[in-house]
């Protein structure tokens, strides 16, 4: 069983001072048993794919997430190289395997949430969380997976287009692929979206039905709790006063209509094939996290059985490991360390899992943010969607810092999801760090109608609060004024 110190072996400290690490995200999924699967992140997971390595370096500190620069261009490129030898039939098996994965781990979910749990029930509650763990193993290196198969697709696809249509500009290409940018079926957030503009606000029973079916999108992976029907209340209030629901809905018909079209229209089989995959995995970009949400929501009950059996605080349950949860289920101790997990590391080295507190997590911080980016003036990345426009940036890591924003502010996020979608409202433009032409960030900047760059890597260390940029999202450069 892995356990966790504060100490870092004086091996391991050499060989993370000694990679060039890039922060790849910042997830609200910042306990423990959350991330369970940390130790099967390496070769074994990849394997199911038939990639012949996997992840051997990756980081978890809190909420950022970090992986080796080198590493990560490996993995990408071999997500690459087999879109281009396998082409279409690759791209219809990784849509179908995740998507088959992905709804059996809600079907696991739901499945648990419908057992009557008692807390003295032991062998329960041991099989179905054994049931869980399994269900998200089986899911969970797809979801990594996607972390490089997307730049990878972005890549493939343009190139694709350019030899299946000579005379075809990369520019050309990529605006091709943009236009049919869109989920090939609405997602949860877009029909939530479409059920709230019809919705009077006096309708309890409608609202109520609203707030069963939507109450977990308050949930982000493994992180936050649902609304109460008070707070969705106020949501769909708010969502009915400020966002432009109407034209929103409109636009998402619209673009889907014209996404569809241009497929229609397209003569060349396997053009056509390639952009009916797009509209595949724009939708499996959101609900891969979505089916994530929806089964937290579903277990939470759960848990809090589990919780209430082994004598703790349900969210000090999280700051457990997928093995201790058994292991303190069938009589053994908890850790004594378990208050003090609540700032972590989790960090895999050459395919080894470690676990630190304490003192070792401000070692490791200070490794993985020793590049600052103070002197850059310049970004680059890919367009989310066409413009130029001139604001203040506001930088925010996390959903939970959406007060920060004013009308006509940059945003700057490491990447955005659907708790998100306030900002698109009140914004001029959006820089992401991560993301490409599947990802939520240019579907929301695409119905708002405002500039959006994609992907640049580092807008979220490189950008403070206050700066003045320009997005030339056109040019994809977003250049620091002042």
């Amino acid at each position: 069983m892995n356990q966790f110190t504060e100490h870092i072996p004086p091996e391991v400290l050499k060989t993370i001072s000694a990679r060039r690490w890039y922060r790849h995200g910042i997830y609200r999924q910042a306990d423990v048993l959350s991330q369970c699967g940390q130790r099967h992140v390496g070769d074994e997971w990849f394997h199911k794919e038939g990639m012949p390595k996997g992840i051997h370096y990756k980081a978890d500190v809190g909420e950022p997430r970090f992986l080796d620069e080198e590493e990560f261009t490996q993995m990408r490129s071999l997500f690459h190289d087999r879109m281009e030898k396998e082409g279409l039939s690759y791209l219809r098996y990784y849509i179908e395997g995740h998507t088959r994965d992905n709804e059996s781990l809600v079907r696991v979910s739901e499945d648990i949430r419908n057992h009557s749990h008692r807390a003295e029930d032991t062998n329960a509650l041991l099989k179905d969380f054994r049931t869980l763990i399994g269900a998200m193993h089986e899911t969970a290196h797809w979801l990594y997976g996607m972390e490089f198969f997307t730049p990878a697709f972005d890549e493939y696809a343009r190139a694709a287009l350019m030899a299946a249509k000579p005379g075809m500009s990369a520019e050309e290409a990529a605006a091709l692929l943009m236009e049919v940018a869109v989920p090939s079926h609405k997602l949860p957030f877009q029909s939530e979206k479409e059920a709230i503009l019809g919705i009077d606000l006096d309708d309890t029973a409608a609202i109520m039905a609203l707030h069963a079916q939507y109450a977990w999108l308050s949930i982000n992976f493994w992180n936050g709790t649902p609304f109460t029907l008070d707070e969705y209340h106020a949501r769909i209030a708010t969502m009915k006063q400020g966002l432009l629901l109407e034209t929103q809905v409109k636009e998402t018909d619209a673009a889907m209509e014209r996404a569809q079209s241009i497929i229609a229209g397209e003569t060349d089989t396997f053009v056509r094939e390639l952009l009916s995959s797009v509209l595949d995995l724009v939708h499996l970009k959101t609900w891969r996290i979505d089916t994530y949400s929806i089964s937290y929501a579903n277990i939470r009950p759960f848990f809090a059985v589990i919780a209430e059996r082994i004598g703790v605080p349900f969210d000090d349950l999280q700051l457990l490991t997928e093995d201790e949860v058994p292991a303190v289920l069938e009589g053994e101790p908890l850790p004594p360390n378990l208050p003090a997990r609540r700032r972590h590391a989790i960090m895999v080295i050459e395919g080894h899992t470690h676990y630190f507190y304490g003192q070792a997590v401000d070692q490791i911080e200070a490794i993985l943010y020793k590049d600052t980016y103070s002197g850059i003036r310049e970004l680059k990345g890919t367009t989310g969607f066409r413009g130029v426009v001139r604001g203040k940036v506001k930088v925010l890591l996390t959903d939970r810092e959406l007060g920060k924003l004013d009308k006509g502010d940059i945003l700057v996020a490491n990447l955005t999801n659907p708790n998100y979608d306030p900002a698109f409202g009140i914004v001029a433009g959006v820089i992401t760090d991560e993301g490409g032409i599947l990802c939520h960030s240019a579907i929301m900047a695409r119905e708002f109608r405002i500039p959006c760059i994609i992907g640049t890597k580092i807008a979220t260390r490189a950008l403070k609060d206050g700066d003045m940029v320009e997005v030339d999202a056109t040019m994809g450069v977003v250049r620091i004024i002042r």
